[in-house]
């Protein structure tokens, strides 16, 4: 079977008559017969398609790179197609000899085709040795989904880079600024509620890049858990005061509960507590829990506000020379203890000392009065909410509205000396209207001498008797 076309060429030939020889042109066998000479011209389609490039070595992208075509054909080529080869997909990027383009990641692998009349020949595909710095940076998991605090995570980073990576770097990413945390392709860690935001950055001698920003799904049970009060600063007792709990957890938190500092007593089972302000309830705290744990804020101390309470406490004793009185008295603000002492002269002296936040004592000493003296004693307590006093007397060295029995001694002492008062002014009277009583007699003397009438004797007797019925 023939390939191609011949063309017969008649040339002269010396030869030996008799023989043939046989000549080999251009690797074309030629005849020769007598004294002719007959060469058989093969046309055939392109062969030992090639490809040459400058420059020869590797090649920064976005540079120039020149891709020279040849194949030996006859007739010659009439066509060059260059082709980028993407794993079997082609696409044609020229139609001539030579091409010349910037050099891309993205077209590393090339090859070129000759065509004449016959056929056509491919060229093997040559690798262009494009450098590039890193791309397409990721970050990829053994195993995904939460991971509880503390436990191992392992992250790898990976890089698309020619010539490759030769260096990578891991960061925490934080609000303001990126912390760097160790240089590896692979991280090994244990997982922290401070360390979900992560990525990591390749480098090689030609640049740098960075992967997304990888979330942890960290899991940890809540803290961070405080309180906040609404009025913020000081609340008058029995106004509506509200108290709200938040916390950091993941999962979130799934219940709040409110308890009493002084034994955990629990109030309340929501986020949000109202309630009435008393003086008497003590701190109190908020928990927060989830699957994972539980939380506790600080002791929350409410400033409740309330005007003076004397206590029951306040009391006086006494020795043979002195009598000391002491006034125990409570509010909020601390309230100012003053004594008042009416009709008192003797010497005495003031202490006072405080018993808590809220409480103070007043102590006065006082000399022991004349036992003809009136002696009492007030001790007066005051805030800016109000005032409040409370009579104390030395003798009975109880408060008065206890009413002890010394108090009644005292009272009953008093009441004997009004009833001699009053029995000295009833005999004054008497003395006074005996008198009158007199002068009215002699006057009437005189009438009667006048006219003797039994009459006015019986009006005289009625009248004594009528004022001392009003004095008896």
């Amino acid at each position: 079977m023939m390939l191609g076309r011949i063309a017969l060429l008649s040339l002269s030939c010396s030869s030996t008559v008799g023989l043939t020889i046989y000549y080999y042109l251009f690797g074309v066998r030629a005849k020769c017969s007598s004294s002719n000479l007959f060469i058989s011209s093969v046309e055939d389609r392109p062969r030992n398609t090639r490809v040459t490039v400058q420059p020869q070595t590797s090649v920064r992208e976005h540079s120039h790179v020149s891709l020279t075509c040849s194949s030996d054909a006859s007739p010659a080529v009439q066509h060059y197609r260059w082709y980028k080869d993407d794993g079997g997909a082609l696409t044609v990027i020229g139609n001539s000899a030579v091409l010349t383009m910037n050099a891309s990641k993205d077209t590393t692998a090339v090859f070129c085709e000759a065509q004449n009349d016959l056929g056509t020949d491919n060229s093997t595909v040559t690798r262009l040795d494009v450098q590039y710095s890193p791309r397409n940076t990721t970050i990829s998991r053994l195993s995904f989904g939460a991971v509880v605090e503390n436990d191992d995570v392992t992250l790898t980073c990976s890089s698309d880079a020619s010539p490759a990576a030769r260096l990578y770097r891991w960061y925490k990413a934080d609000a303001e600024t990126d912390t760097h945390i160790r240089d590896s392709a692979v991280l090994t860690m244990k997982a922290s509620k401070d360390t979900t935001q992560i990525f990591c950055e390749a480098l090689n001698d030609l640049g740098t890049d960075r992967s997304a920003v990888t979330h942890l799904d960290v899991r940890y049970h809540p803290r961070n858990t405080r309180v906040t009060v609404s009025p913020s600063g000081p609340v008058l007792e029995h106004h509506i005061v509200t108290l709200e709990c938040s916390s950091d957890a993941n999962p979130v938190v799934q219940r709040y509960s409110w308890h009493h500092a002084d034994g955990g007593t629990l109030i309340g089972n929501s986020a949000l507590l109202k309630m009435n302000a008393s003086k008497n309830i003590a701190d109190i705290f908020c928990r927060a829990q989830n699957d994972l744990g539980t939380d506790d804020s600080s002791n929350i101390p409410l400033d409740v506000q309330f005007s003076p309470r004397i206590q029951r406490s306040s009391n006086c004793t006494e020795d043979d020379e002195r009598i000391r009185c002491s006034c125990e008295a409570e509010g909020n603000p601390v309230p100012v203890v003053q004594w008042h002492l009416p009709g008192i002269s003797s010497n005495h002296s003031i202490s006072s000392e405080p018993l808590s936040v809220s409480a103070v004592r007043s102590v006065i000493t006082v000399s022991k009065p004349l036992s003809s003296d009136l002696f009492t004693l007030l001790c007066h307590s005051s805030n800016s909410l109000g005032t409040r006093q409370q009579l104390l007397y030395a003798q009975a060295f109880q408060q008065e509205h206890i009413g002890s029995e010394a108090g009644a001694g005292v009272a009953i002492t008093l009441l004997i000396a009004f009833v001699f008062i009053l029995l000295a002014l009833v005999a004054v009277l008497l003395y006074v209207v005996r008198n009158l009583h007199v002068r009215l007699r002699k006057s009437q003397s005189k009438v009667l001498a006048l006219d003797q009438t039994p009459e006015s004797n019986e009006f005289e007797e009625d009248t004594e008797m009528n004022i001392y019925s009003s004095v008896y």
